[in-house]
């Protein structure tokens, strides 16, 4: 009961912020240090709801961080109201709400904040050595076999519906999120592979983001993906020293996709600089300074559209704007079960025939939080483990085999003549 309070205390923090960041350029006070504990408490409360994680000796200390949380929200939310008169009947900001914001809210979120941090740790730590599995980075691509993607059908169909719809002057962006292995990369792979995409999008580009990817690198990773050679590139970089190399690349982007119909999936955005990554579907300026914003290189109105994957969903937002964010349903469903055999399966060359395994597939798909890495990772094991001990029952029968000879060869030798 106390694990259920803290989760909908989570859901009543998540939902009344979300519907305060709704309206566009909202402040209110503390905004930056309610940004970062929202990023924790999404993780937390998605691993709790959607992955069966079990608070166990952290549920009292959420129970009152939540509660708090919400508490200085709405307090913080009441008092942004009556500094933009947003209230008829709030006087104008009083010195008390002064105190309130410089000294107990600001010293109690700091209290919070590292508690959370704590128990978001606990949380991938715990879910990551449950699956034991590595999170070495990996270059991604859109090339793959949509036949070997379980699972997502209904939210592939939602996607797609997000970025074909008409949108005659702007750009229709959407985001992927959720945590390490939840199949991020997956669901966008299964959009960007299926026949309605084919058929709408001309021109499909893959751009694989990561961490160390800094603007001039993603631009000159689109324009790869486009087919522009390095020496065009470079050529283009020296027509005038004095401009910036990120405008030229941009100026570059733009011109290649003018005037076709695109779709581009930037993949695992992991950092976000303000404001040159955000509002994708953002016009440039009548004086075309192209270097402020990576949406100005982008062109507009001819029904293109952009798939953005993240981790942290404040991030995505940051760059989808008023478009569609989804996250990748867990596989606790066949799909699950389908996605550890096929794993199986490659390791084995056989079809997986255990009618043990198959009567527990809701047991290993919810110890695997129905995550598709630790699925695929689990299907991985189980064969190797599986075939060891086929290796070892032929080698000990080979042992018995040689022994009872070598039994029968010293009995005939030790016999009378």
């Amino acid at each position: 009961m106390s694990e259920d309070t803290v989760r909908s205390q989570m859901k009543t923090f998540i939902d009344n912020y979300n519907m305060e960041n709704e309206q566009d350029n909202v402040r209110y006070p503390l905004k930056d240090m309610f940004e970062q504990i929202k990023s924790d408490i999404d993780t937390i409360h998605d691993a709790i709801t959607r992955h069966q994680y079990n608070l166990e000796g952290d549920t009292n200390s959420m129970r009152e961080s939540v509660r708090n949380l919400n508490e200085l929200l709405d307090k913080c939310l009441k008092i942004s109201k009556k500094q933009r008169g947003g209230s008829k009947n709030c006087p104008n900001c009083s010195p008390a709400d002064f105190m309130f914001l410089a000294k107990t809210a600001r010293d109690k979120l700091q209290k919070i904040m590292p508690g959370l941090k704590e128990t978001r740790a606990k949380v991938e730590k715990h879910m990551m050595e449950n699956i034991n599995i590595s999170k070495d980075v990996q270059w991604t691509t859109g090339d793959v076999d949509e036949s070997k993607i379980y699972g997502w059908d209904d939210q592939a169909k939602k996607i797609i519906e997000s970025l074909v719809k008409e949108n005659k002057e702007g750009l229709n962006v959407v985001g992927i999120v959720g945590m390490f292995g939840t199949g991020k990369t997956t669901l966008a792979q299964k959009v960007f592979v299926s026949d309605e995409v084919l058929d709408h999008f001309p021109l499909r580009l893959w751009v694989w983001v990561s961490e160390k990817c800094d603007r001039e690198e993603l631009l000159r990773r689109v324009l790869d993906n486009l087919g522009v050679e390095e020496d065009h590139i470079e050529e283009m970089l020296k027509i005038d020293p004095k401009l910036e190399k990120v405008g030229v690349l941009l100026f570059l982007v733009h011109l290649e996709l003018l005037r076709k119909r695109y779709l581009i999936v930037f993949d695992d955005v992991v950092k976000v600089e303000e404001p040159w990554h955000c509002e994708l579907d953002k016009e440039p300026p009548e004086d075309k300074e192209w270097t402020h914003r990576l949406a100005y290189g982008l062109p507009k109105g001819d029904g293109s559209a952009i798939i953005i994957t993240s981790r942290k969903e404040d991030d995505a937002r940051k760059m989808v704007g008023a478009g569609d964010i989804f996250t990748p349903e867990p596989l606790l469903n066949e799909d699950g079960w389908t996605l550890f055999k096929s794993s199986f399966e490659e390791v084995t060359g056989k079809p997986l025939d255990d009618k043990n395994l198959e009567n527990l597939w809701r047991e290993i798909t919810r110890k695997c939080y129905g995550l598709p890495i630790a699925l695929k990772a689990a299907g991985k094991s189980k064969a190797e483990a599986m075939m060891q001990k086929e290796k070892d029952e032929v080698q000990a029968q080979k042992q018995r085999e040689e022994e009872a000879i070598k039994a029968e060869s010293s009995g005939q030798s030790d016999a009378p003549e």
